[in-house]
């Protein structure tokens, strides 16, 4: 198979799974409480991951500590927001699109936090994605506001304070331990 059809049926298999753990994590916080669920999902991916943490080039150094941390709280109250805003909607379409908006506040969020300006295609790709949030919320006939929507939006802002956070220490940080405690 050649390498570009292989990464396009990766990235298709991974939207397919992502849309998947949506229904999943909605029906499993129907049945057992928010932080039990997010406390046994993630503690058990840790759990997984490290083994695979020993080794040399996967030592992390203690100064470095309070940094992975601090991602990790970002991702953890990013996975708070998201899946209290699942429990309580009643459109998970509207929620995927909310949270899909945070890799528009990406830049934005690196701007201010990171002083990192945004490229000229940001600018350039963000009257598209205005136009097309307008689309959704203009010609339905009628604007509504939930508070699901805000729980949304919400984690789709912390969710990008995360992934700034995360990109920045990534450069100093080995990938294995920086994920697994952050998913601890």
């Amino acid at each position: 198979m050649q390498p570009q059809r292989k990464a396009e049926l990766f990235l298709v298999l991974t939207t397919f799974i992502a849309a998947w753990g949506w229904v999943f994590s909605r029906e499993a916080v129907q049945e057992m409480p928010i932080f039990a669920f997010l406390g046994s999902r993630f503690l058990l991916a840790a759990i997984i991951l490290l083994p695979f943490c020993r080794g040399k080039h996967n030592q992390i150094r203690l100064k470095q500590l309070p940094s992975i941390m601090m991602t990790g709280g970002w991702m953890a109250l990013n996975l708070v927001l998201w899946i209290y805003a699942v429990a309580t909607t009643d459109s998970i379409g509207e929620g995927a699109f909310i949270m899909s908006l945070a890799m528009l506040f990406v830049p934005l969020v690196g701007w201010v936090i990171l002083k990192i300006r945004p490229s000229r295609y940001f600018w350039e790709a963000l009257p598209i994605a205005i136009l097309g949030l307008a689309c959704l919320t203009l010609f339905t006939g009628q604007v509504q506001f939930k508070s699901s929507q805000l729980w949304f939006l919400a984690a789709a802002i912390v969710q990008a304070i995360y992934f700034c956070y995360t990109s920045l220490y990534t450069r100093s940080v080995p990938l294995l331990p920086l994920t697994t405690i952050q998913l601890a």
